[in-house]
């Protein structure tokens, strides 16, 4: 196999040029999805920040008080643009295009568990997709609402729910795809397992689950909630109260008394997920295979992410962990969980 690291030159401005390079070249991205995108007006978008800063975040981030001083700092920067902007982005550059490579999205009919605050919710309905988004969260959905008003997009209908009850909030409904994206992490084990059943026994045989965005269980950082090694190896009451040493504010500052309603709270700051949670939900009875992951197809369309690849030394963890259940798919082993599995039976 080509080594980059001997190919490439070694000289470190060299090779950021040729990093820049690679990105001017990104095709990813065709001129049938981008003519779709739309910007919003300064005004609206303005709107939405308000409503994040008011609404959304103090209710996601209702075990403690925040104020100016967390949304004035970086963290609290961040976390606004991410909800702004930068999500937004993501699915329109990477998530969109590797979706629409499966299933067309013009005209498809698309469930989304989990909605947030509506990013992808977006970005599909405005490649012409109809999209059904449910989310137990109700700010969150007044945000998603906003946005996709703020988009123009209009073949979008929200539904209050938490996904366990899926087959009772979308009764006789029929979907291409059902959308799994940075939500599976954040639900309790028995929400995983039923939300997982649930969306299969509604999919027809052939159609798609698409499960994105979700941390692993099995790797070996947590880059999602805690930013500390080996946390999501760690049995879920032990993590609780190692989260004080979490570098991340303020999550290193929520949770000190442990009941009930506080671990709820905390298994919904996200937990990891892995394929046991896919064995256990749809049982011995079921058959999938996984068709595509997303970071195979972003490093055949777009060669900084091939580079990326190449020089990133996560190939060699991924490789290893794969070592251990070799006739699991190499998606299962990334530090995200990013892949498309087709029903079988």
């Amino acid at each position: 196999m080509l080594n980059l690291n001997n190919v490439l030159p070694s000289n470190s401005r060299a090779r950021r040029k040729l990093v820049l390079l690679a990105r001017h070249l990104n095709v990813a991205v065709t001129h049938k999805l981008r003519k779709n995108f739309f910007q919003p007006t300064q005004e609206s978008t303005a709107q939405f920040r308000e409503a994040l800063v008011k609404s959304y975040l103090p209710s996601w981030h209702k075990d403690i008080e925040l104020d100016n001083r967390y949304f004035d700092s970086e963290e609290g920067l961040r976390e606004i643009d991410n909800h702004l902007f930068s999500r937004l982005e993501l699915d329109r550059y990477n998530f969109v295009p590797w979706i629409d490579s499966l299933t067309p999205l013009m005209g498809a009919s698309v469930l989304e568990i989990g909605c947030g605050t509506g990013s992808v919710t977006v970005a599909l309905a405005e490649q012409g997709a109809s999209v059904i988004a449910v989310d137990a969260h109700r700010e969150a959905l007044e945000i998603s609402r906003l946005r996709a008003h703020m988009h123009g997009v209009k073949n979008v209908s929200f539904i209050e729910g938490n996904a366990k009850d899926l087959k009772n909030l979308v009764r006789g409904t029929q979907f291409d795809l059902i959308v799994f994206l940075a939500v599976l992490e954040h639900m309790n084990f028995e929400e995983r397992k039923s939300a997982l059943r649930a969306a299969w026994e509604i999919l027809p045989i052939g159609k798609k689950i698409c499960i994105s965005d979700t941390p692993n269980r099995l790797w070996f950082y947590d880059g999602h909630t805690s930013e500390l090694p080996f946390f999501n190896w760690l049995p879920d009451e032990l993590a609780f109260e190692y989260s004080k040493h979490s570098p991340r504010y303020p999550f290193n500052e929520k949770f000190r008394e442990m009941n009930s309603q506080s671990m709820l709270s905390f298994m919904r700051e996200g937990r990891g997920f892995s394929f046991h949670d896919i064995d256990l939900a749809l049982g011995d009875d079921c058959e999938y295979k996984v068709i595509s992951d997303m970071k195979a197809f972003l490093a055949l369309r777009n060669p900084a992410v091939a580079l990326k690849r190449f020089l990133a030394s996560d190939r060699k963890r991924e490789r290893l962990l794969n070592s251990y259940a070799p006739s699991r798919h190499r998606a299962f082993f990334r530090q995200y969980l990013d892949l498309v599995i087709e029903k079988v039976r």
